[in-house]
């Protein structure tokens, strides 16, 4: 519950401060380029704990779950 009042704060900020970008829940549609981000992160960054890169299929397996 208090997770999701600071997470409307923040997007409430993002709002004030950027009208010109929106924010949403990802989409199955998403997950090859959130795979593309993730990837690039993991091979060229030291970001991401994680050695193995994804593909769009397993980019976000929490999608399925929801929030």
């Amino acid at each position: 519950m208090l997770r999701a009042v600071f997470d409307s704060i923040d997007n409430i900020i993002i709002m004030l401060l950027r009208p010109d970008m929106s924010i949403r829940f990802a989409r199955k549609a998403d997950c090859a380029a959130i795979a593309e981000i993730y990837n690039h992160a993991v091979l060229y960054t030291a970001a991401i704990w994680n050695d193995q890169t994804v593909d769009a299929d397993n980019a976000l397996p929490g999608l399925k779950r929801g929030p």
